[in-house]
């Protein structure tokens, strides 16, 4: 009967030994709506698949989550955050606008400030009058936020505009410098115009947020109960729970979340990446996924949002970012 004993204390000292890792193993829930989504696409693609299979019947049953009614909701919180990306594009769009119609006017405002400092170096206090505020060690001080730099140029360039022709004091360095002054105040005007409209727009994007948030709070809690309950559940192995959607991390083991960009068409090789865990795409547009530390084959192609656990053969990915306009992001946990 020894060898049996010997055979079964073998076996419980195996258990005590594995048994950290289990402990130490969680759920990273994403923190982005992009993330969240995908997450509840999978488990509820799962648990449809899985029909009268599934591991979460039971438990939804009892705790009365209605996974139809989180869809539906979810297609409202999608609605609402294609509003806010088309509303985002915009935002965009009418930034480099707004910054492309400030350039030359802000650029030589500044050249113009610096000029004006030493016409004035006997009277400082005049300098206000042009807009320009002096720091406590005679420095000019700029502003750092965009209304400020529209409100400081717009101040600038219409003061100098209001002396009779040729008697502002920035006249020499006007006409030296060959500055177009009629077509800055054209330009200055229509970006204050642009402006407005882009705070305007910025808070219609934020309430579309806000909207998309609250119409899929609920969801989300379900995502995440149900996640805990399958983490619970899938003891013995919990990478289990990935084939759900969630994000497993065994904080055993010295790794780290790596984030990362890449710019419009660049490619970057991962090395080290630990297997069972998610490759997430936390950017905007679609990402090219390799085996190795090529971009040769036939690429697993991870949407904006979506998640992709890393099996065998993705110790090293390689990541491209195919899009001409748009740069990605990605998060991917590996060993340090």
């Amino acid at each position: 009967m020894y060898p049996t004993n010997k055979a079964k204390t073998s076996t419980h000292q195996l258990l005590i030994n594995v048994r950290p890792i289990f402990i130490m193993a969680r759920i990273k829930f994403s923190s982005d709506y992009s993330g969240r989504s995908s997450n509840f696409c999978v488990l509820n693609a799962k648990h449809t698949a899985d029909g009268v299979k599934s591991m979460i019947k039971g438990f939804i049953t009892e705790n009365e989550i209605d996974l139809v009614e989180d869809a539906k909701a979810k297609t409202d919180a999608d609605t609402a955050d294609a509003t806010r990306k088309a509303i985002d594009i915009k935002l965009s769009s009418d930034k480099k606008t707004i910054n492309n119609q400030l350039g030359l006017p802000y650029n030589n405002m500044r050249r113009g400030a610096q000029y004006l400092k030493r016409y004035y170096k006997n009277n400082a206090t005049k300098l206000k009058l042009w807009g320009i505020i002096m720091g406590a060690t005679n420095n000019i001080k700029y502003p750092t936020t965009d209304q400020g730099k529209i409100d400081m140029v717009n101040v600038f360039w219409s003061h100098h505009g209001s002396f009779p022709v040729n008697t502002s004091p920035l006249q020499n360095f006007v006409d030296n410098n060959k500055i177009d002054t009629p077509t800055y105040i054209t330009d200055i005007a229509a970006a204050v115009t642009a402006f407005a409209t882009y705070k305007h727009n910025v808070t219609l994007s934020e309430q579309q947020r806000l909207l998309r948030d609250e119409t899929f709070t609920t969801a989300w809690e379900h995502t995440k109960a149900i996640g805990n309950y399958l983490h619970k559940l899938n003891v013995i192995n919990p990478k289990d729970t990935c084939n759900w959607g969630f994000n497993i991390i065994e904080e055993s083991h010295v790794q780290s979340i790596r984030k990362s960009k890449l710019n419009i068409g660049e490619k970057m090789t991962v090395s080290g990446t630990v297997l069972d865990t998610s490759f997430t795409n936390t950017g905007t547009n679609e990402l090219h996924l390799f085996k190795g530390k090529s971009t040769t084959g036939t690429p697993t192609i991870v949407h904006a949002g979506e998640h992709f656990v890393l099996i065998h053969g993705y110790s090293s990915i390689t990541i491209s970012n195919p899009s001409p306009t748009t740069g990605g992001k990605f998060e991917v946990t590996i060993n340090k």
